[in-house]
């Protein structure tokens, strides 16, 4: 099954390549992570101890892929012409179309901010403090933070253009070590995904050096991280060598690996497509619903801590095709499911041809957006946290106050 699921991907993903004429585009951002981990996990993940990856899993992750498949070719047959003279050339003339020493200066005052509560919390609470996920991104410091995300990107383009104005990389040097330091790996590696999509989406040369820059940097900072709290601890000399391999592994594999036993009901989790899709719609309504009444509406389910391995690697999370998929696989949520990835494909598609379409822009939200809702749906269902509703706003929103069309004027 392993073999037949790589084969599909494999086809698939060339022939949206051939339609768009590149290979970054909505279906290729969603598929080919999941291609990796699946051939990986039998290549790599085994031997170590992983589990295998289910074949009723990959059946679902299958369906799930057709679906969203069919949904962008609805549109991108119509569009194919449209795609790569964007995509395929340089597109960052736009960038000087905004205040980037304003982006800049900004991105500086939060960061500012930033550093002073960083050091508060050493001086308080000691590395140790520090190493307690979110802390540093806890309250309304956290939101402040997340408005200079979508900037960076552009501020990284920036300087790759003009490398002499050493100001401009170091402010995001500086932002993705303030990240790092939150303790929350997965806002450090979105963080290192959208500069990664941005850059290929703007201009096609980055891709060779963005991509081993993109691997090499998450797997680096992915160690630093523990390394850092196992130091605050006193413990590093008890870890061994092979912790690092095994915890990286269970974590990029770990959801996709879960496959099979949250749809058995091991993990809970039983819910309808329209309840999940709920959870989803109303993750950022619910910071203020929950602010104003201390309550959420369609709260996401809570998932068991089970085994992905026969070395001691647990994971309580599950990729986001499976977790849309029913547990009951009633034929009415079956084809639920189905509507929800072909709409999605659609959705995204859509989103992807108007942001090519537009030159005279740069792509930061769909860099946002793919980021979020597509790359990472083998990793876990990011979108019932409010995070990524939250950026996605502010690279359409904060980005956008930056322009020179928007003048203020104050008396």
């Amino acid at each position: 099954m392993t073999v037949i699921f790589l084969l599909m991907g494999i086809i698939l993903i060339i022939c949206s390549m051939k339609i768009h004429k590149t290979w970054i585009n909505p279906f290729t951002v969603l598929c080919m992570p999941y291609v990796f981990v699946v051939a990986m996990n039998k290549i790599y993940g085994e031997n170590k101890g992983f589990y295998s990856i289910g074949e009723n899993t990959l059946l679902i992750i299958g369906l799930g892929l057709i679906s969203f498949f069919i949904g962008t070719m609805i549109i991108s047959v119509r569009h194919s012409t449209s795609y790569s003279h964007t995509v395929l050339s340089d597109n960052s003339e736009p960038l000087y179309n905004y205040r980037i020493d304003a982006m800049a200066n900004y991105s500086i005052f939060i960061l500012v901010l930033g550093y002073i509560k960083l050091g508060s919390i050493v001086y308080t609470q000691g590395i140790y403090g520090l190493t307690q996920e979110g802390t540093l991104v806890a309250g309304l410091f956290g939101h402040l933070l997340f408005t200079i995300y979508p900037l960076q990107p552009l501020l990284l383009l920036y300087w790759l253009k003009n490398k002499k104005d050493v100001k401009f990389g170091m402010v995001v040097l500086f932002t993705a070590l303030l990240l790092s330091a939150s303790f929350v790996k997965y806002h450090i590696i979105c963080f290192f995904v959208m500069c990664y999509l941005f850059l290929v989406l703007t201009v096609r040369k980055y891709f060779k050096k963005a991509t081993v820059t993109l691997l090499v940097g998450v797997v680096a900072l992915f160690i630093i991280n523990y390394v850092v709290g196992f130091v605050s601890q006193n413990i590093l000399n008890q870890v061994s060598r092979s912790f690092y391999s095994d915890h990286l592994w269970k974590y990029v594999a770990g959801a996709v690996i879960n496959g099979d036993a949250f749809h058995d009901g091991v993990m809970g989790g039983n819910a309808t497509v329209g309840y999940k899709l709920m959870t989803f719609l109303f993750a950022l309504p619910n910071m203020f619903i929950q602010a104003l009444t201390g309550n959420r509406l369609f709260p996401r389910e809570g998932l068991r801590m089970i085994s992905v391995s026969r070395i001691g690697e647990y994971s309580n999370v599950t990729d986001a095709i499976s977790y849309m998929y029913p547990i009951t696989g009633g034929f009415g949520q079956v084809i639920a499911f189905v509507i929800y990835y072909v709409i999605l494909g659609l959705l995204m598609e859509m989103i992807f041809t108007y942001g090519v379409a537009k030159t005279e822009k740069l792509h930061i939200s769909i860099a946002t957006i793919f980021s979020f809702f597509l790359f990472f749906s083998f990793f876990g269902t990011f979108y019932i946290n409010e995070m990524p509703w939250e950026i996605a706003i502010y690279s359409v929103v904060v980005v956008q106050l930056f322009s020179k069309n928007i003048r203020f004027r104050f008396r």
